[in-house]
């Protein structure tokens, strides 16, 4: 079974869900626009993969015997999300700041030029 972008995001939302989830529930956690969500639960329920009863989506028995034959439907972004994580970052990529460091514990006094106005007039009127 093909299935489109939205309908794999779907099923991963649903598979959340042991008992099934409300469709509020689903448009909340999966993201989808409301036309493509709908037209992604219609192509599952009629291939009998999900059910729709009372505003609840769950799997049917096919649905859960389908979806166990595909594990890697389910664990795809953990293993690319463990992939990225694992990459080392290139030192062209790392900002270089401009400027002198400044030490621990060392005062840090900002230039007022670069202060709001309103901080410096609160400022001057607190101390008066």
């Amino acid at each position: 079974m093909n299935l489109t972008k939205d309908e794999v995001l779907l099923v991963r939302t649903l598979a959340m869900s042991k008992v099934g989830l409300h469709l509020y529930t689903i448009f909340r956690r999966a993201g989808l626009a409301a036309p493509a969500m709908s037209k992604a639960l219609a192509s599952l329920q009629g291939s009998g993969v999900i059910n729709l009863e009372d505003e609840v989506a769950s799997f049917t028995q096919k649905g859960h015997a389908w979806l166990s034959k595909q594990p890697s439907l389910l664990f795809a972004p953990q293993a690319r999300l463990k992939d990225r994580l694992d990459r080392t970052v290139s030192p062209s990529r790392v900002p270089q700041f401009k400027g002198p460091s400044i030490g621990i514990n060392v005062l840090y006094v900002p230039r007022t030029s670069e202060l709001p106005r309103s901080l410096l007039k609160a400022i001057a009127d607190k101390s008066n």
